[in-house]
């Protein structure tokens, strides 16, 4: 099920990003503003009433992209459509933008496969974006 986060939801996020990602984690207060701020579409994944994913897309007014800020689906879970059924959901919830927008990191061929497949295009690269020195892809997804 697919759903908005609530605030009860940060400590299963949190165990997310811990799990996830080696460097460059949402803090705490990152994802209590997120949480509560109009503007962002926080969505969770959860299967038996557990979290297994969430994406956090900014849907900022000022901006004709919303930008996926963070998609992070737990090991046991991807290869399922979690992340697939994430996207299509924020970027459904998000069809008042012209398209989309992100960064993922350049050694995340598994990820790059799935926004090419949803129609996501590279339009640059980002050179050592990343705490440990890692390169960003860009990608961009017009409506």
């Amino acid at each position: 099920m697919i759903r908005t986060a609530t605030p009860d939801d940060i400590p299963d996020i949190v165990t997310i990003e811990n799990t996830c990602f080696d460097s460059d984690r949402l803090s705490l207060r990152a994802l209590r503003y997120m949480v509560h701020n109009a503007q962002v579409r926080f969505l969770v994944y959860t299967l038996r009433g557990k979290v297994v994913g969430y994406i956090i897309t900014q849907c900022h007014q000022r901006s004709r992209l919303a930008r996926h800020y963070s998609l992070a689906v737990l090991p046991d879970f991807r290869k399922r459509g979690v992340a697939e059924q994430l996207l299509r959901a924020t970027e459904k919830a998000c069809a008042h933008k012209e398209g989309y927008r992100l960064e993922l990191r350049a050694d995340n061929r598994a990820a790059q496969k799935l926004y090419q497949r949803l129609g996501y295009e590279v339009t640059g690269m980002r050179e050592a974006y990343y705490a440990d020195g890692e390169d960003a892809v860009q990608m961009v997804k017009w409506r």
